[in-house]
């Protein structure tokens, strides 16, 4: 049988050193050790990418806070017999 457990994607955060909206948490996301989660901003550049989801993305591009803004994320599951994936935005609030 194959089957997935679908992941729960907030659509924004709060990343002002205040729990518990801190981070991009994305749940059920550990489910699937091999996921591809990239962020853009805007004008398509890159802002955040990883392999596999063990540390939350934080709203920082190389140690520096984003703007508050709306974002564009893919997230592949990266499965061994389909393909299932997400697209959407997450907005970071101060």
């Amino acid at each position: 049988i194959d089957s997935i457990n679908e992941i729960e994607i907030p659509r924004g955060f709060t990343p002002n050193n205040q729990e518990p909206n801190n981070t991009w948490r994305i749940r059920n996301i550990q489910l699937y050790p091999d996921v591809e989660v990239r962020v853009y901003n805007a004008r398509g550049g890159l802002v955040f990418s990883s392999v596999g989801y063990e540390r939350a993305w934080d709203g920082t591009l190389n140690g520096q806070p984003l703007p508050v803004d709306t974002y564009y994320y893919t997230i592949d599951l990266r499965l061994q017999f389909r393909k299932k994936s997400y697209k959407g935005s997450v907005t970071i609030l101060r």
